[in-house]
């Protein structure tokens, strides 16, 4: 078996049946996830809402460098998500990891990514409203797992939660296994 690798400045690869996988592939189907980036860190960068990433910018921006998150904005998502079990001291989770949850990577105190892991089966209107009023507070963008940048409102959030993995899932898992197991190998279902 691998050892565990590294990659940037956190361990963020786990080992899954010998191979490495990225912490952020390990969520449930059900999950839809966007990753909180801080909206002047994507001027500073020239991109705006409705573009998309490339694979290198996500990686390589430094999203974070530099940047806090409030402890009012962490009191205020508390009162929908609470804090929950995190297996290092790196990872703060406010929510459930396994259902709706928050989950901020810290690297020697400093924040590395804010992430936001909404459950498509069991979504409620006061955690949504409370995932992007959170976003919204921190003055960020959302950015999909296809690297799409959109602003943190309930209306642009929606359309692409529709044609998501996750949507598709919780729709048909019939369906949506039966399409995966026909797809070739490089297409998402």
């Amino acid at each position: 078996m691998m050892p565990v690798q590294e990659r940037g400045s956190g361990n963020d690869f786990r080992i899954v049946k010998g191979s490495v996988l990225d912490i952020d592939d390990l969520m449930a189907v059900w999950q839809f996830q966007a990753t909180l980036v801080p909206c002047a860190t994507a001027v500073d960068h020239g991109l705006l809402p409705g573009q998309r990433l490339s694979d290198a910018q996500r990686e390589e921006i430094a999203w974070w460098s530099g940047k806090t998150v409030a402890m009012e904005k962490l009191q205020q998502l508390s009162k929908v998500l609470p804090a929950g079990k995190s297996w290092t001291e790196e990872l703060e989770v406010f929510g459930d990891l396994e259902t709706t949850c928050v989950t901020i990577f810290s690297d020697r105190g400093a924040v590395v990514e804010v992430n936001a892991r909404l459950d498509l089966r069991t979504l409620s209107a006061e955690a949504g409203k409370a995932v992007l009023a959170f976003a919204r507070g921190l003055e960020c963008l959302l950015v999909t797992d296809d690297n799409l940048m959109l602003k943190p409102e309930l209306s642009d959030l929606g359309k692409v939660i529709k044609t998501s993995p996750a949507y598709r899932f919780v729709s048909s898992p019939h369906t949506f296994f039966s399409r995966l197991a026909s797809l070739n190998d490089g297409q998402r279902p």
